[in-house]
């Protein structure tokens, strides 16, 4: 799955146990992949998410159990780690968030 130079989001879900894999979410005018406020149980996994204008990967206010891991995060204008994994409960493993813009990891 990829998702390029959306005038929004890649991937704009608010779902339960949806599972977001393998994608390449790039250039898109806010964030590459974002689970909305009532998401939950979803994972995204192994995804690389590039230059898109807000964050890389997103979770809403209210988002709860979900897993992140494995990822790539470059360059995505706002993605320090705080704002790209926002809800909570959450989990985090493994991903890689490199060069990003003027967030801190």
């Amino acid at each position: 799955m990829e998702s390029s130079y959306s005038t929004c989001r890649g991937i704009w879900a608010q779902t339960e146990k949806l599972v977001v894999s393998g994608g390449y979410w790039h250039h898109n005018n806010a964030d590459g992949i974002d689970l909305d406020s009532a998401s939950s149980h979803c994972t995204v996994h192994n995804n690389t998410c590039s230059m898109n204008a807000r964050h890389g990967v997103f979770l809403e206010e209210g988002a709860s159990f979900n897993t992140v891991v494995g990822n790539r995060l470059i360059d995505n204008h706002q993605v320090r780690q705080e704002n790209a994994i926002f809800a909570m409960p959450f989990c985090i493993k493994h991903d890689d968030l490199t060069k990003t813009g003027s967030g801190q990891i």
